[in-house]
């Protein structure tokens, strides 16, 4: 059994180049600026595009990535205090991806993202894998800065012990690659 959901809120607009700290500098000015005059849209709209350039320099990553019990989208889910699992369990996890590409085009901002899940015992031998698990993405008029990915997974049948869950996002418009690994136990 596999699943995977991308829930996202929308804001903002992407500014493609590399940030330097003048350019964050320049854009806190602005908004500042904007802000003793009182114009908090004008404001929010600088900080925002100073946003959008630091998502589009950075790897693509991980916020947050943690087991849940439920999740219905973006900071929607309810954490699970539990990192240990039996053979035929599922496995869930919630994580919100950051730095990924996001064009626009003709048809709107466009996503597209493969993820790939492997089992890893703790010294990296590499246990069981599928590529291409998932695939998700579209298009939005609006820029979506707040994605989430919630995956299911059963548990194959493993020796009681430690393992790790690899979860790896390919981001096919801009070409990075981001993986996080979240440590789980088998206990029989």
């Amino acid at each position: 059994m596999r699943h995977i959901v991308l829930a996202a809120a929308f804001a903002g607009s992407l500014v493609p180049f590399a940030v330097h700290a003048g350019d964050l500098q320049s854009k806190a000015a602005l908004a500042e600026n904007h802000l003793n005059k009182g114009d908090h849209q004008a404001a929010l709209s600088e900080l925002t595009k100073a946003a959008d350039a630091i998502r589009a320099a950075m790897p693509l990553s991980f916020a947050k990535a943690l087991f849940v019990t439920s999740s219905d989208g973006y900071g929607l889910y309810t954490a699970s205090n539990q990192s240990t699992f039996k053979a035929g369990d599922t496995i869930r996890l919630y994580a919100e991806p950051v730095g990924y590409g996001q064009p626009h085009t003709d048809q709107g901002y466009e996503i597209r993202m493969t993820a790939d899940v492997e089992i890893r015992n703790t010294t990296g031998q590499i246990l069981g894998t599928t590529e291409n698990f998932a695939k998700f993405g579209g298009y939005s008029q609006s820029r979506r800065d707040d994605l989430s990915v919630d995956i299911s997974i059963d548990v194959p049948a493993l020796p009681q012990g430690s393992y790790e869950l690899v979860v790896r996002l390919k981001d096919s418009l801009s070409g990075k690659t981001g993986e996080q690994v979240v440590p789980f136990t088998i206990d029989e």
